[in-house]
């Protein structure tokens, strides 16, 4: 959608004033938790191989464990963290980082959020049945003159519209106030660490030696 010039500047006010009126202070979020993982079972007589094993390891724990647990919980409580895996001063040790994202600030100024949930490529089925799940859908934020002409649309042509093919849908939310984002974010880094543990278990199973979570701990504040 283009805007010409002058309606582009009165939106541009427009968005400066809500800012400053709902202004929403990310500062007050407290730092989010730290996990400490002691990698195992990959002690090998060539320090190059066992640098290697201990670097695919991460890799894997990125891709199939980070990367989609942080698509559904951003679907689920509108909060998007960031992850960094760096090692600490102890030999095969990793400290994993969690960072609140916050690139989508201009949407939190409203007092309601406004999701944009999209089909994957390839994925079939009742979008509305599908919209929960971040394996199915992807999933943006948009402002409330786009959804309020979105409902528009749908009541007008609700009984043609066809939920197995219908490929875009929005939904209003309440925005998460600093309480519960921090709530959220706890809540979250927990659930990184019972993913990692049930990637540690199926990877490696019954063995003794093996990577290990030794500490959940709070990110000091600076």
């Amino acid at each position: 959608m283009s805007y010409s010039s002058s309606t582009l500047r009165e939106r541009i006010v427009e968005m400066t004033d809500t800012i400053r009126d709902n202004h929403f202070d990310f500062s007050k979020i407290n730092p989010p938790m730290e996990i400490i993982l002691q990698l195992r079972g990959f002690e090998n007589n060539s320090y190059a191989v066992q640098e290697e094993q201990e670097k695919h390891f991460c890799f894997q724990l990125v891709e199939q464990i980070f990367v989609p647990l942080r698509k559904q919980i951003r679907l689920d409580h509108n909060i998007d963290l960031v992850i960094t895996i760096i090692k600490t001063e102890v030999p095969g040790q990793r400290r994993i980082s969690f960072y609140l994202n916050t690139a989508d600030v201009i949407y939190f100024q409203e007092k309601e959020l406004y999701q944009v949930i999209t089909r994957r490529e390839g994925v079939s089925g009742n979008i509305y049945e599908l919209m929960n799940d971040a394996r199915f859908v992807r999933m943006h934020y948009t402002h409330k003159e786009f959804y309020d002409k979105y409902r528009k649309e749908t009541r007008r042509n609700q009984g043609a519209s066809n939920p197995n093919r219908k490929r875009r849908v929005m939904r209003k939310m309440k925005r998460p106030n600093i309480t519960e984002i921090n709530e959220s974010i706890n809540t979250s880094v927990l659930r990184f660490k019972d993913a990692i543990n049930e990637y540690i278990e199926k990877s490696f199973g019954k063995v003794a030696v093996k990577p290990e979570i030794i500490g959940v701990f709070s990110k000091k504040i600076l």
